[in-house]
């Protein structure tokens, strides 16, 4: 059964619905689920869905009320106003949960927009946030963006299963960074899948050092950047499992917050493409590796005080992939070599460096 997120155009908020939906039908079909971006609209394809009957409550597993990207999702709410948000979201998910699997696709057929909707959180999509979306000409008497209670739902759910926010910067003003990957064509086994293919660990004493974490870094594109390649990477290895590249993601989007007095508000927003480190995994997957090896390690070293440098060449180069950004990166890299700053053992071998160069443009 294939079920339809049509776009709005506000892309964090359609992805997060596209993702929350996956992980609904998934659980409730207990079956593979292969998310697509079709362009005008997200499809999600469940195999055997039409065999699966109404059952119990599956809403223990897929809402964790204690994770903490709940507080950034309605990070403008006090702690009661989110609670009652979370104990919203529960009753919405739970009735989509426990319904037929028609039921599910008629009931999110829907408008999405709607004068007596939800209010979208800013923590989910700065378009959430007012004075973003138009200018006035005159007075500011522009209300808050409403939406359907179920694609409301659906997204909140999808950002917090599939989302990363990360404390950035160094500065007196606390600044977050939220980061979304697109699906392009992925295909997951279980909902807890989609979780920990897309979502990245915060640095916490209890997080392993054996997984891999995004550096704290003073700038939010460089953090987009690594995570875009450590996300290739994780492509990588399930390609190598599988046999071939199977998940294929387009971008991953960001964007910025920061606190404005006792408010916060949205900083910059963009997205950093996946393509030219999804062609390499499907030219050459073991030179792939190393690739993503050495601009992980940039990205690591350049975290360190007064390495900063380094990470923000690796991701200009990484949004850019032109001879400016690499030469600029190179350099930098062989300087820090030069001083000793960077170990002889973490210079990339020249086949590296050779496929890199494979997708520099001019």
């Amino acid at each position: 059964m294939q079920f339809a997120i049509t776009k709005t155009g506000l892309d964090v908020f359609d992805t997060a619905r596209a993702w929350g939906l996956a992980a609904v039908v998934s659980a409730r079909a207990q079956s593979d689920v292969r998310i697509r971006d079709r362009g005008w609209s997200f499809t999600i394809d469940v195999q055997n869905a039409h065999t699966a009957g109404a059952g119990p409550s599956l809403l223990p597993a897929l809402i964790d009320a204690t994770d903490e990207n709940w507080s950034f999702v309605f990070i403008t709410f006090g702690q009661e106003q989110r609670q009652n948000k979370i104990s919203d979201i529960e009753k919405n998910i739970n009735l989509l949960t426990n319904i037929s699997m028609p039921q599910i696709a008629n009931k999110i057929s829907g408008s999405v927009f709607t004068s007596g909707g939800k209010t979208l959180p800013g923590g989910l999509d700065p378009s959430g946030f007012k004075g973003v979306r138009q200018k006035t000409r005159a007075g500011y008497d522009e209300g808050q963006l409403r939406v359907n209670a179920d694609h409301w739902a659906l997204a909140c759910l999808g950002m917090v299963l599939c989302g990363t926010y990360q404390r950035i910067g160094s500065g007196s003003v606390p600044r977050t960074i939220a980061l979304l990957p697109v699906p392009l064509d992925v295909t997951v086994a279980q909902w807890a899948e989609i979780r920990e293919l897309t979502r990245w660990p915060r640095a916490t004493p209890g997080t392993s050092v054996s997984e891999p974490r995004l550096s704290r870094q003073v700038a939010g594109t460089a953090v987009a950047a690594q995570a875009a390649v450590q996300l290739a990477e994780r492509v990588r290895k399930r390609a190598a499992a599988h046999g071939s590249l199977v998940d294929r993601f387009s971008d991953i989007l960001f964007f910025e917050l920061f606190k404005a007095e006792q408010q916060y508000k949205p900083a910059q927003g963009n997205r950093v493409r996946l393509d030219r480190l999804t062609a390499m995994i499907q030219q050459d997957a073991a030179l792939a590796e190393g690739v993503f090896e050495w601009l992980d390690y940039c990205f690591r070293r350049g975290s360190a005080k007064g390495a900063q440098d380094l990470a923000l060449a690796a991701a200009d180069f990484v949004f850019r992939w032109d001879v400016d950004s690499y030469d600029r990166l190179a350099r930098l890299f062989v300087r820090y070599l030069v001083t000793d700053e960077i170990k002889l053992a973490k210079r990339p071998s020249e086949e590296v460096i050779g496929e890199v160069l494979r997708y520099v443009t001019v």
